[in-house]
């Protein structure tokens, strides 16, 4: 391993090292709003710099998840300079997965009624190499003004076929599920052609686990909350399987209850999880799931674009712990029922 290598494997597992405790959740569950959470984050963790000069004025919850996924992605994107063999090809990913973080949250705004509220927050590393439209993005009325400021951009052939009748929507799901699937088929390429080896084994494995769970997420979900038809189920899967092969996908695709989908799930590998996890819904099981995998992995892997993988999944997953706490503030849910939405080691 180069020297170079060696620095992003050991910056990736300090950075871990440098996560909320268990201390610091208790802290933010006994403050009494987003303001004192804000307060908190600022003083007293590694997110300081980001939130250093917000005004209290400022203080959201889209804003501040924003703020806190800007820093992590600013934080990798300053590890991709030390190794060209690894930083130049997850500068990519990182790039592709924070512009479809902005265009998922501009179309959240959309569909909402309020694209008004939607503030561009591409990390600083990245403005220069996006090709969105930034102030079109930002100015966007109708869909049309979507698709022509992301004209010059892969995204553009993506999200026209989605394009909603005169005064409807865009469907949310389905454009999400297709922007899922570009970001996996983009892994797999980059992950094939680039790595080699134990290297290669072990990142297809870990994004592969992660793009499972999101598929697994995704059919739950739809059965429970939707009863949507099976084929709208498997439209919106990505085409990742580790633990299940494409017999046991197609069982839970045509399952009749969300209830069904664990008791396929306890004929694989993943009833391991399901009896060693207490979770509160399936979004809670998957991620348990991911940082159990990843943590392990940030320990005993040799590889640091393996560590680094690791490192990233493991960030969104605390970011996605402190808006838990964000939301339950704000809809006043006691602090140890926040707790158990919580994935901590």
């Amino acid at each position: 391993m180069s020297s170079a290598s060696t620095a992003i494997l050991v910056k990736s597992r300090a950075k871990f090292g440098r996560r909320l405790t268990t201390k610091d959740y208790d802290e933010l569950l006994s403050c009494r709003n987003i303001l004192d959470i804000t307060n908190f984050l600022k003083t007293n963790t590694h997110y300081g710099s980001v939130l250093e000069n917000i005004r209290e004025s400022a203080v959201h919850r889209g804003n501040l998840e924003s703020l806190l996924k800007q820093k992590m992605y600013n934080d990798f994107a300053r590890l991709c300079s030390f190794e060209r063999s690894i930083g130049e090809h997850y500068f990519e990913y990182l790039l592709l997965r924070s512009e479809i973080d902005q265009l998922l949250l501009f179309l959240r705004y959309f569909t909402a009624g309020t694209p008004e509220k939607f503030i561009f927050n591409l990390p600083d590393f990245f403005k220069n190499s996006t090709k969105f439209d930034i102030e079109g993005l930002t100015q966007a009325k109708t869909y049309d003004d979507i698709l022509q400021a992301i004209k010059f951009t892969k995204y553009y052939k993506l999200l026209i076929p989605f394009k909603p009748a005169e005064g409807k929507n865009p469907d949310f799901t389905i454009i999400e599920s297709v922007l899922d699937r570009y970001m996996y088929e983009f892994t797999d390429h980059m992950v094939n052609r680039y790595f080699k080896g134990e290297e290669r084994k072990e990142l297809r494995r870990i994004f592969g686990i992660q793009g499972e769970l999101d598929n697994i997420r995704k059919a739950y979900r739809a059965k429970r909350y939707y009863n949507t038809a099976d084929d709208v189920v498997k439209s919106l899967f990505n085409s990742e399987e580790i633990y299940l092969n494409r017999r046991t996908t197609e069982q839970i695709v045509t399952a009749e209850k969300s209830d069904d989908i664990l008791e396929i799930l306890n004929k694989t590998r993943y009833r391991h999880y399901l009896s060693k996890f207490e979770y509160s819904y399936i979004d809670d099981l998957a991620k348990r799931i991911l940082y159990n995998y990843c943590r392990r992995k940030m320990h005993t892997s040799k590889h640091a674009a393996v560590v680094m993988a690791s490192a990233i999944m493991l960030s969104e997953i605390e970011i996605e712990n402190i808006t838990n706490v964000i939301e339950g503030k704000r809809y006043e849910v006691d602090a140890d029922t926040i707790r158990q939405l919580l994935i901590l080691d």
